[in-house]
């Protein structure tokens, strides 16, 4: 005879084996019928985060469960990273989400290891104020009648697990978070879009989006910030896509794709344009006044920035400009200072990244009365800086002793080397392999000590 149920839950505690997550339930009901279970409406909370579930659900050999699931100001915290399943787990680990947030699955299609610990394992419910009490797995989840007779719980099981199905549409909102796209994200106010699908525990396929209304990356803010999420299916790719974001008045594009193979380091590749950004903005410096266009591939591996390689150009307009400003990451900005006694009003550089090191292919710097070139390369690693520089006034050049020495040849060509160390730069490595770098002096010298 089949054991038939009607719970109406209120003030209750509970914990499920295989979801471990603490829940107060406050309403609904749960109908048990020889073997089939009916969720209605449930609702619970896990501290000041509040659940609620409805569905229906099968505890035979292979259980399928068919929930609809929402959350609101559910922490993402170790309790809950413990409840989640490995492969959910994984994809909250690999963007080192951290915060509060509200979810909506309508569809939540769970096939494998009973959610009510289907022979493996017990629902544990406490009445408010009252001791716990444990119910066999067999009792709940089997359908046997409360007495039946049953295996000890300590007994070892012997038939394997169920392979893991999930099937799964979401709709998650970031209530000021944090989290890792490459590079660190802070204050992420928006929501992300997911339709996903597990097969024997490793996820198979995942279409999405994100449209994030505000958020601070590498220390700027952003407003606006969309991008498609794509990991093809039975590949281990994974494509942030038409990324487009209001960035220092200026607008931002580009698209990253990260590969993980079983038996190699993962990998990137990243394509970023920003246009016509406010320079004073972007690097936080009151002394810029002028708008900034640049591009950027960038391309290595995962932790090793060895081997990374790409190339980059940067455009700047304005007044009052002593430094370019290089975008050298997802939005990490070096300023290469100059020596010059006059602003510049337009300048460009082209580079490429060689690891730690930046090899300077053209730096042109133009004013009213000077136009300016050079070649070489900046060396984080050693704190080297080796420039070459040609310019029809030399003038125009500020280097203490031999200003004298330049007087004379205003107006005529004139080959300038800098070569020695960085003084005192600021280097901070980041997941994504790039830097955040301020330089406030590549070259040494009195005058800029006055």
């Amino acid at each position: 005879m089949g054991f038939t149920a009607v719970l109406k839950p209120r003030g209750l505690s509970c914990s499920i084996k295989s979801i471990p997550y603490r829940l107060e339930l406050q309403s609904g009901t749960i109908r048990i019928n020889q073997g089939s279970v009916t969720i209605e409406a449930v609702t619970a909370r896990h501290g000041a985060g509040m659940l609620s579930v409805s569905g229906t659900g099968s505890t035979g050999e292979r259980p399928v469960w068919d929930l609809r699931l929402t959350g609101k100001d559910v922490a993402v915290d170790d309790e809950l990273r413990a409840a989640l399943p490995a492969v959910l787990l994984s994809v909250i680990d690999s963007m080192k989400l951290h915060g509060s947030i509200d979810f909506e699955f309508p569809k939540f299609v769970y096939r494998g290891e009973g959610l009510l610990g289907a022979g493996t394992g017990a629902a544990i419910v406490k009445p408010a104020g009252l001791a716990t009490a444990t119910a066999p797995a067999s009792t709940v989840a089997a359908g046997q009648a409360p007495g039946a007779a049953s295996a000890p719980a300590s007994a070892p099981s012997t038939v394997p697990a169920a392979p893991l199905d999930i099937d799964l549409a979401s709709v998650i909102t970031l209530n000021g978070c944090s989290l890792d796209a490459g590079v660190p994200l802070q204050d992420v106010v928006g929501k992300l879009r997911m339709a996903a699908t597990v097969r024997d525990g490793k996820l198979s396929a995942m279409q999405g989006d994100l449209d994030i209304s505000k958020l601070t990356m590498a220390g700027r803010k952003l407003d606006g910030f969309k991008a498609d999420l794509i990991k093809p299916a039975d590949r281990n790719e994974f494509y942030i896509d038409k990324m487009r974001a209001t960035v220092a008045g200026g607008q931002m594009a580009g698209q990253i794709h990260l590969s993980y193979p079983d038996d190699a380091p993962s990998r990137y590749l990243l394509s970023l344009v920003l246009r016509n950004a406010d320079v004073k903005e972007l690097t936080a410096d009151k002394d810029f006044n002028g708008q900034l266009t640049a591009s950027l591939a960038l391309e290595g591996a995962w932790g090793d920035n060895s081997i990374r390689r790409g190339r980059g150009d940067v455009l700047v307009t304005g007044k009052e400009l002593y430094r370019i400003p290089l975008i050298m990451g997802l939005l990490q900005v070096t300023n290469l200072s100059l020596p010059i006694a006059t602003p510049f009003k337009t300048g460009t550089a082209r580079y490429s990244v060689d690891g730690q090191r930046l090899n300077f292919e053209q730096v042109e710097l133009k004013s009213d009365n000077m136009v300016m070139t050079g070649t070489g390369h900046l060396d984080f690693k050693n704190k080297q800086v080796l420039m070459t520089f040609v310019t029809d006034n030399a003038g125009g050049f500020k280097v203490p002793f031999i200003n004298d020495l330049l007087k004379g040849a205003r107006s005529e060509l004139f080959k300038f080397t800098i070569k020695g160390t960085i003084q005192q730069p600021k280097v901070e490595a980041n997941p994504f392999g790039t830097f955040t770098t301020t330089v406030d002096e590549v070259f040494k010298t009195d005058e800029k000590k006055k």
